[in-house]
């Protein structure tokens, strides 16, 4: 047998693409809805590949919602000014309680549940998305937008097809995403924040971060300080897809700065602290990516030619 058939982290994305094959016909009425309600603003938002390279050089700060996120917080204060801080969606309360501005909020959470990570909050940093979030968040949000369709998704593949707006992979996670945004981006090093993966106690996101509980049916990973932490099966799966897009970039560096975290295959360990002094430099930087974001008004409808393509993969005429 093939040795990379022991592989744990081949073996937990086999298991991640069954787990998603057996929710897909729960999920698709939700995902076909939601595409439906954020197409227009799809076509009106900035394309992630007409942004590749953008930020080439700079550092990217991935900002996760994970339990150590408490203690980081704070050091990313006035860090805008330095490196360009890519904030998870359910991470944005917690950076919203210390006054840090984040160049770019990810979300993709098809769920109405997303709404309360932004609610009574001033969600005016720009918006990357997938058309499948859910679109109230996109409704709240006042600001530019960028925007990606997943590949593997028959719809956002035919979209991209005629608008070149670009296409990312997915994982179930919004982390991903930042970390596909990232990558198209050319940030370097991209140094990962709060992205634990893994329980602290009865915690398991943030202070602030409003997400599912974690199922009572736990289990022990390889600790990113050394030895286990106590972890969930969905939250290991977000973890070997990660290591798997790593191992894909060699020649890219990730640094996980998560004292209490998993351990993630290919990343260096490095303390918030060491981090920002070695790769964020003191002097203020240059482009900021909300000046590349296009914050066109949302037509009334979509394209012409993105109303064909979804009669012609849906099979069912365009309606708004």
């Amino acid at each position: 047998m093939n040795a990379s058939a022991h592989d744990p982290r081949v073996v937990a994305a086999t298991e991640r693409v069954r787990h998603e094959h057996r929710l897909a016909p729960l999920v698709a009425p939700i995902l076909r809805e939601n595409y439906r309600r954020n197409l227009a603003a799809a076509a009106a938002a900035t394309g992630l590949s007409s942004l590749r390279g953008a930020l080439a050089g700079q550092p990217a700060i991935l900002v996760a919602a994970g339990p150590s996120l408490d203690e980081a917080a704070p050091a990313l204060r006035g860090l805008e000014a330095r490196a360009p801080i890519l904030c998870v969606d359910t991470a944005l309360r917690r950076l919203a309680q210390e006054g840090v501005e984040p160049e770019l909020v990810l979300t993709i959470d098809p769920h109405r549940a997303s709404v309360r990570h932004v609610e009574g909050l001033a969600f005016t940093a720009p918006l990357g998305f997938l058309p499948s979030a859910f679109p109230e968040v996109l409704a709240r949000h006042r600001g530019p937008r960028l925007v990606a369709f997943a590949r593997g998704d028959r719809l956002g593949e035919a979209l991209d097809a005629c608008s070149g707006k670009g296409l990312v992979g997915v994982a179930g996670t919004v982390a991903y995403f930042a970390l596909e945004v990232a990558l198209r981006l050319g940030c370097e090093p991209v140094i990962l924040v709060g992205l634990d993966l893994a329980l602290r106690g009865v915690q398991h996101h943030c202070t602030g971060a409003v997400a599912y509980a974690p199922p009572r049916a736990r289990l022990w990973v390889p600790g990113q300080a050394g030895g286990e932490v106590e972890t969930t099966a969905a939250l290991d799966r977000f973890r070997h897809a990660l290591e798997l897009r790593i191992a894909e970039l060699p020649g890219r560096t990730f640094v996980n700065t998560s004292p209490s975290g998993a351990r993630i295959a290919g990343t260096r360990s490095c303390t918030l602290a060491e981090a920002l002094a070695r790769w964020c430099a003191p002097a203020p930087r240059g482009v900021r990516l909300a000046a590349l974001l296009d914050d066109a008004p949302v037509p009334p409808e979509p394209p012409p030619e993105w109303q064909r393509a979804w009669a012609e993969v849906l099979g069912e005429p365009w309606r708004r």
